[in-house]
């Protein structure tokens, strides 16, 4: 009685293994006929810099928006274009994090992320202060509520277009931390916006360039959180 159970245990073995394998076959062969060949993604620092002439054009529509600033003589040309330059690289180089953080199994490490955020808030910080020691200029109380309203919005609404293309670039390499790569797109656009509205705003005190321009730099990374978020929500 044992053998000939044992010999239809077998065969019942043998015909789930037969078919098991066929199963795997047929899934082989079904993922084998789907596969297309995709255009391999570039490195975070290329694509970052197809983004360039774009980053360039709306900074220098950011420093035309009311004209130069008029004290370009009493501030120098490393205050002016040098700091300036030097936000807008700084800009270029946190787009290029984000595109980076996008790429599954290429995410920053915690100590990178907040080395990134600290870098960019002291170099907003210094640029603020040396600019104010160099020529110290401050808001007519009757323009108060005006220059705050252009000074915030301006940035705002000229950072959104950078923004919205950063998003496309980095939502291709299907990010698994979205929020993360929307905060540093938003970062990025704010920083190479604030690059040029500080060489059409005259105002040099700290309260109205943190209460304004460095404010809109923080919108723009809460806004790109929200659209990494949602983004992500859409896709699932």
């Amino acid at each position: 009685m044992r053998p000939a159970v044992f010999a239809a245990s077998s065969a019942a073995a043998r015909e789930v293994t037969v078919t098991s394998a066929g199963v795997h076959e047929r899934v082989r062969r079904l993922v084998a006929e789907d596969l297309r060949p995709v255009k391999p993604l570039r490195s975070p620092g290329r694509r970052a810099l197809l983004i360039t002439p774009f980053a360039l054009l709306i900074a220098l529509l950011a420093a035309t928006s009311y004209g130069w600033r008029e004290d370009f003589d009493q501030l120098g040309p490393v205050i002016t274009w040098g700091f300036s330059s030097l936000q807008w690289t700084l800009g270029l180089f946190v787009l290029a994090l984000g595109l980076r953080e996008a790429i599954p199994g290429g995410s920053l490490s915690r100590r990178t992320f907040l080395a990134a955020a600290t870098l960019t808030a002291a170099a907003i910080a210094v640029i603020t202060a040396v600019t104010y020691s160099a020529h110290p200029t401050f808001v007519p109380p009757a323009l108060a509520w005006p220059m705050w309203y252009e000074c915030f919005l301006g940035p705002l609404e000229l950072g959104t277009p950078i923004l919205i293309v950063a998003t496309v670039l980095a939502a291709r390499a299907l990010p698994t931390r979205p929020t993360r790569v929307g905060a540093l797109s938003g970062l990025a656009a704010g920083l190479i916006t604030d690059s040029g509205w500080r060489l059409t705003c005259w105002i040099t005190v700290p309260a109205h360039v943190l209460g304004t321009h460095a404010l809109a730099v923080v919108a723009l990374v809460v806004i790109g959180a929200g659209v990494g978020a949602m983004v992500d929500r859409l896709r699932s």
